[in-house]
This record gives structure tokens, sequence and C-alpha cells, in this order.
């Protein structure tokens, strides 16, 4: 992906472009780690979505950009807007399998489970696909394998169904949550031998950035294995390989694992001065802040202002952290 156009076309007049052609624009903007840039045009272009579609679309966009730089408070608030907005279920849908991935990032894995579960019986498109997306990561630390397994194989099958997709992630994502269930599995044997089949067929089809996917999840692998010379290999590959496609939020995870192979391969002092750039990186990890209550679910009848009131729908404005701690809320069953 090359950053010139985007650049360009951020500095002109974008009055009369449209709407699609600005929300391709923020899509593009994230896609490039510029959080800022695209938050800014979504807040701008939320109030011009005419129907639950273009609702959800911009919403989508928005909990993408503010989860994975970090601001997984204000991601939440934005989905709460837009579901008190949307009321076709179709796109109710769709916002449900981006909190199940939510809900998973946060590490509620029971609640991820809970949520994109059933959306395997009834979505198609991209939210079956997102569906099976989170339901494949949460399913393997849950200690249900096959199910994670064939949630792989389900997400893998729809993906390469689509002809369009607006999503931040190729079919190769599904590969890699079937290998990371078969880590958590302690399956290793097996996963090496699916990152390494992976690894391969990504350097045949030329696709650089699942390469460098795969070269992470090796270098994971390997560190389990007690490898840490293969590890440390192949996160180096992986970082090497991923620092130009301008995909900062894969970039800091790729550092974090090349970290751990360091120290098991004894370069402690290397590990430390990645450690130290992973630190001085704008792009944080992407946090909760955890409740004290142990219950995470969310009021569906929209988000909360801090003093407990309800928030109005429609999905366009920006949220306002609070002075004092809110209790983040992720769609627990009763």
């Amino acid at each position: 992906m090359t950053s010139s156009w985007p650049n360009a076309w951020w500095g002109w007049d974008r009055r009369g472009a449209g709407f699609e052609a600005e929300l391709f624009l923020a899509e593009l903007l994230f896609l490039q780690g510029r959080y800022s840039d695209a938050e800014d045009l979504l807040v701008a272009l939320a109030p011009r979505a005419g129907d639950d579609r273009d609702r959800t679309r911009v919403a989508l966009i928005r909990i993408d950009t503010l989860g994975w730089s970090g601001r997984a408070e204000e991601a939440m608030f934005v989905l709460g807007e837009a579901e008190t907005a949307v009321t076709d279920p179709v796109w109710l849908d769709a916002l449900t399998a981006k909190r199940a991935w939510l809900a998973f990032i946060g590490g509620y894995t029971a609640v991820a489970v809970t949520l994109a579960e059933p959306l395997l019986d009834r979505a198609s498109g991209q939210t079956l696909v997102e569906a099976c997306f989170a339901a494949a990561y949460a399913l393997g630390p849950s200690g249900r394998t096959a199910d994670a397994i064939a949630a792989s194989e389900r997400g893998l099958a729809a993906h390469r169904d689509m002809v369009v997709t607006h999503m931040a992630f190729y079919p190769a994502i599904f590969p890699m949550t079937r290998f990371r269930a078969l880590i958590w599995a302690g399956r290793l044997a097996e996963a090496e031998a699916l990152g390494i089949r992976s690894y391969e067929e990504a350097i045949a089809e030329e696709a650089t950035e699942p390469r460098s996917w795969f070269a992470a999840c090796l270098g994971g692998c390997y560190r389990a294995q007690g490898r840490g010379v293969s590890a440390t290999r192949s996160a180096q590959e992986a970082v090497a390989i991923i620092r130009p496609l301008g995909r900062r939020m894969y970039f800091r995870n790729m550092l974090i694992i090349l970290a751990g192979a360091l120290v098991l391969a004894g370069q402690t002092g290397e590990a430390e001065a990645v450690v130290a750039d992973i630190d001085l990186m704008p792009v944080p990890l992407i946090r909760w802040r955890r409740p004290t209550h142990p219950d995470p679910g969310l009021d569906r009848r929209g988000p909360r202002r801090p003093d407990g009131s309800q928030a109005a729908a429609g999905g366009g404005g920006r949220y306002r952290r609070p002075q004092r701690r809110l209790r983040l809320r992720v769609g627990c069953p009763a």
C-alpha cells in the first residue's frame, strides 16, 4: 500500500467528493495508522449517514480506528451510539460481530464467544467473516480447539467468496486463527507445520503482509518450543517486512514477539533495546481500564454519559473521557 495519494488528497478541498469517496479515504487513513486523521474525517461523515447501512459502515471503521489506537473506551462509546441508532437486524448483527471482537481484545473471552457464536448460524458476507474472526480467536483459549478450527475454516471460505471487502485483514487471517488455536491447545508441531505451509504460500503468492504474519506466528511457535535462535530469526523477518507497510498496529505486536524471542535466545541487551523502542512508539497497546465490578456486560439501550444519563442516538458524537472511571460494558448475557 502506498501513502502518496491519500496524503495528497487529504490536503485538497474535499467538498463534493461524496460520502463513499470520503469513507474510503477514512479507511485508507486507518490502514496507514493515521488514526487521528481517520477519526476527524469519520466524525464529520457520521451526520451525513442517511440510513442504517451507512451509519453502521461509518461506526465500524471508527471502532477499528479507535480500538487499534488504544482508545477502547471511545470505541465502546461509538459502538453503543450506533446500536442505539440502528434498527435493521442485519446491520445490528454487524455491530454485534464488532462487539465480540472488542470483548475478545478486552480480555472477555467468554463474552466474545457468547456474542459471536449465534451469528455463525445466521450471518453472511462481511458480518459472517467478522463473527468467525472473533469466534475463532476466542474459542481457542476457551479450550474449544475443534470449534475454533471450524470457525477458522468457515471464515476463510466466506472471506474468499466475497467480491469486495472493506476489512482490515486478508483471508490469510484465518489460517492464523487456526494456528493460534493449535498453540493454545499445545499442539505445537501441528502449529509449526501450518505456519510453515502458510508462510511458503504467502511467498509463492507474493503476499507480503501475510508473509509477515506467518513469520511472526512461527516466531511465537518457536519460542513456545524453546528454540530461541529460530524464534528470533522469524520475528526479525516479520518486523523487517511489516515496517515499511505502514501497518503500525501489527508492527508493534511483532516487536513484542521479537523482544520475547531475544530474551529466550539470551540476547537481553537487544531485547531491552526493542522494549525501549516499543515504549517510544506513538501507537499504544489496546488497553481497557479493568472495571472493579466483574460484570463486563453492555446495556444495549445505548452508551451512558459519566453522570449515568443516556446518550442520544445518532452516532456522530465524540467521546469525552470522564474524570472518574467508567465501568466498561461489553455485552455480557444476563
